[in-house]
């Protein structure tokens, strides 16, 4: 299984979401890392945003680190920005230390579209079950 394959595979529902209600208004694509250096060259970009919540790293298949400065380093050690992370990038984590509840407050409150993922995965039910 390649590296875009083994994506695919991790998180089908939230792929087909993004494709389904974002690639509609602006390209989406999806590649390995071996292409993301070449790529982020030739897009100009230095800054990466993530939104992972600290309990999505956590999840079976998904990395629990993230790199600083070429190291790996654990998440309970990550800031909300760092200046050096994968590829030379600057990565910014605007809602890492966000709880299950303060991610679906805000999304319901701005009735944002969310991924069938949440659900398969029972975190949206637990969300409306924590409301009663």
């Amino acid at each position: 299984m390649n590296e875009v394959e083994a994506l695919t595979a991790m998180y089908p529902e939230t792929l087909e979401f993004l494709y389904s209600e974002i690639a509609g208004k602006q390209a989406v694509e999806f590649m390995p890392a071996t292409m993301m250096e070449d790529f982020l060259i030739e897009a100009d970009l230095h800054c990466q945003i993530d939104g992972a919540r600290i309990v999505e790293g956590e999840r079976a298949g998904k990395s629990a680190n993230i790199i600083r400065d070429g190291e790996n380093v654990s998440r309970s050690e990550m800031t909300d920005f760092e200046e050096k992370g994968i590829f030379d990038l600057s990565i910014c984590y605007p809602i890492y230390d966000w709880a299950d509840e303060d991610v679906f407050d805000y999304l319901m409150a701005n009735d944002i579209l969310i991924s069938d993922e949440y659900v398969n995965n029972g975190e949206l039910d637990a969300y409306y079950n924590s409301k009663q």
